[in-house]
């Protein structure tokens, strides 16, 4: 192999190390996060469906914080990454806390808490306004959707 020939192969490697680096890292940024974000909307529906399970069968205390999780979470997750899909189920979370707030005798509390969904779902659902009913409806019947999906 001649001397051009070797610096040719060299520069060439130099070039596409630097091309691969470049591109590389930016690919593998963007899949870590990609699976963050997966992980956070996982570990936020699990807390969900706890939350669903703790407002069906346990006491009001339990519920609350339960929920008050899941509500972090998917804040966490629209932190990572906004999304009206979260917007949607943050609004449903805070109407489940509305309805434990209401069980437990605290009117305060569950105002505050379906105040807190309707901007959720305004944010969500540019254009329409939902009643309270209508938020605590939806609700029940995606748990009730749930169950039924349970195996």
């Amino acid at each position: 192999m001649t001397r051009g020939m070797k610096i040719s192969v060299v520069a060439a490697s130099l070039i596409g190390l630097m091309m691969g680096a470049a591109f590389g890292v930016k690919q593998g940024i963007q899949s870590a996060r990609s699976l963050d974000e997966g992980e956070l909307l996982f570990i936020s529906h699990a807390a969900a469906d706890f939350a669903a399970e703790q407002f069906k069968y346990a006491d009001v205390a339990h519920a609350r914080e339960a929920t008050l999780l899941q509500i972090k979470l998917l804040q966490l997750v629209g932190r990572a990454g906004p999304d009206q899909s979260d917007e949607k189920e943050l609004g449903l979370a805070y109407v489940r806390l509305a309805m434990i707030e209401k069980s437990g005798d605290q009117r305060e509390a569950e105002r505050a808490a379906l105040d807190m969904a309707r901007e959720y779902f305004r944010r969500s659902l540019p254009g329409k306004e939902l009643t309270d009913d209508q938020m605590r409806n939806v609700l029940v019947q995606m748990d009730e959707a749930m169950e039924r999906a349970r195996p």
